[in-house]
C-alpha cells in the first residue's frame, strides 16, 4: 500500500497518512518502505544531527541551483560551489 500511496495512487488523506507514516518512521524506514521516495543526501546527515542553520541554507542553496529555472545559470552555480569552499565566504549565507 505505501509503494501505491507513494507512487501518486490514493486519495489526498491517505497521502497525508505516508507523509505522517514517513515523518516518524526517518526517511531510511520510509526508503525501504517505499522506494521511490527519494531524498537528497544531506537530508539524511539532517536527519541524523541536525545541520547549523548556515549550512542547512548552504544545502538548500546549492540544490536549488540544479533546478530550472536556475540552472541555466552555469556561471551562478560555479560561484556558489567555490564560495561553498570555502569555510570563511560559506558563513556570509544567512
Amino acid at each position: 500500500m505505501l509503494r501505491e500511496l507513494a507512487a501518486g495512487a490514493g486519495s489526498r488523506v491517505e497521502r497525508h497518512v505516508l507523509d505522517a507514516a514517513v515523518h516518524r518512521s526517518g526517511l531510511e524506514e520510509a526508503k525501504e518502505q517505499a522506494p521511490c521516495i527519494e531524498f537528497r543526501p544531506w537530508a539524511l546527515a539532517h536527519e541524523r544531527e541536525p545541520l547549523g542553520a548556515v549550512e542547512l541554507a548552504w544545502c538548500l542553496k546549492l540544490d536549488r541551483i540544479h533546478m530550472p529555472p536556475m540552472n541555466r545559470f552555469p556561471r551562478v552555480h560555479a560561484l556558489l560551489a567555490a564560495a561553498y569552499a570555502q569555510p570563511v565566504l560559506r558563513q556570509l549565507c544567512r
